[in-house]
């Protein structure tokens, strides 16, 4: 597991670091990989605590922020205060966009996970600006085209795949992605869209598997990589069952994802998503910030991404990450939604829980949230049934 070492094994970093983010998962996993080696971690929640990180006891301290632009005020407010310079990590698209469009302010307080150039991170996070460089350097990407609420749906093949190619602050996108067999599938959900709203209209990928890998590029060029994460089932869009593995499979060049990042240099955490039809691998999207799954690659024996990142501008040592390991991951509240919609049977999910060591929300040593996620759901569910029946 990749440690980061400072003096001994029980000394904790003398360090600094702000978790940004939604009370989410995503930050639960970084609490959970950072308190116990870091001497101050802050949690500056953004919105409101949904008690999922924040009820965690290695939530130490916390400061809630009624919006972006609050927290941004209040990093400014901090950062003048600080003696030595301290950590932000990012765990969403709009904050790390946030980040770099504050980058010459914010820099002279934090390392930031960032490109070198200001306002290139923000540009890099345009989906068709992705797809277009990631064409350049050899990556396979599906056809794809800007599409809005007003496009032509003249010449599109069938099916296609519609996600918004950007994120902003006051723009709603009803959905992540939307599938659509038909024309008349096509031009219902264009109705949907937000006419302030800039989306990509996408060759459909027949995926047998997703697959994320997970890593960090570090200021002297070199890149880290902690793994992959094959998914296999999903849930709420997001992969809720699959496998934890050190070797990456062969349908990726990682010389192509390195290429990519020096491409914009940027420095920092990042994942990259694909679909695998046929044994081809298919560009989906780089995440230039900590991903939600950072935590999985760590309870798998991995590594620690988020603290080798730090401890690399610390000048501390750190293991690499470890080979020869997989490792069981389910969502052990989501997925079961797989069951109840019969893509699996119940005696078999039963089995690939028990086989399980990663998990989404539970920790044997951490419990609270899980039991709080797991009280959330059940609340929607009931939610749910009483809609459907007043219906």
């Amino acid at each position: 597991m990749s440690i980061v070492l400072c003096n001994s094994d029980m000394a904790k970093l003398k360090a600094y670091v702000i978790v940004w983010g939604n009370d989410n998962y995503n930050v639960l996993g970084l609490l959970r990989q950072l308190t116990p080696f870091i001497e101050n971690v802050l949690f500056l929640v953004n919105g409101k605590r949904t008690f999922c990180a924040s009820a965690s006891k290695f939530c130490k301290t916390h400061k809630v922020v009624s919006s972006i632009s609050d927290g941004l005020d209040y990093l400014f407010k901090l950062g003048v205060q600080l003696q030595e310079k301290a950590f932000i990590i990012a765990t969403s698209d709009l904050i790390a966009v946030a980040i770099d469009k504050n980058k010459g302010s914010l820099s002279k307080y934090y390392y930031l996970c960032t490109t070198k150039q200001a306002g290139l991170l923000t540009k890099a996070y345009d989906k068709d600006y992705q797809y277009q460089l990631a064409k350049r350097v050899g990556i396979r990407v599906p056809e794809s085209m800007l599409f809005s609420s007003c496009s032509s749906t003249d010449g599109v093949s069938y099916p296609c795949l519609i996600k918004p190619a950007y994120k902003e602050e006051g723009v709603y996108h009803p959905f992540k992605t939307k599938i659509c067999n038909d024309e008349k599938e096509l031009r219902g959900t264009q109705q949907q869209l937000d006419k302030k709203g800039t989306y990509v209209l996408q060759q459909y990928i027949n995926k047998e598997c997703d697959l994320l890998v997970y890593g960090c590029r570090y200021g002297n060029g070199s890149v880290s990589y902690a793994g992959v994460f094959i998914k296999s089932r999903w849930s709420g869009g997001d992969g809720s069952y699959g496998i934890l593995s050190s070797e990456i499979p062969s349908c990726l060049d990682v010389r192509q994802l390195n290429d990519f990042l020096k491409e914009i240099d940027y420095c920092g955490l990042f994942s990259a998503e694909f679909g695998v039809e046929k044994g081809v691998a298919w560009f989906y999207e780089f995440n230039l910030r900590n991903d939600g799954t950072s935590h999985y690659f760590y309870q798998a024996g991995l590594a620690n991404m988020p603290l080798g990142w730090i401890g690399y501008h610390l000048n501390c040592e750190s293991s690499s990450p470890v080979r020869g390991i997989s490792a069981v991951f389910i969502d052990e509240i989501g997925d079961y939604d797989n069951v109840r919609k019969g893509v699996i049977d119940l005696n078999d999910w039963e089995k690939q829980y028990k086989s399980a060591t990663v998990f989404k929300y539970y920790d044997k040593d951490d419990t609270l949230p899980y039991y709080c996620m797991r009280g959330y759901y059940l609340l929607s569910r009931l939610y749910q049934k009483v809609k459907s029946v007043k219906q």
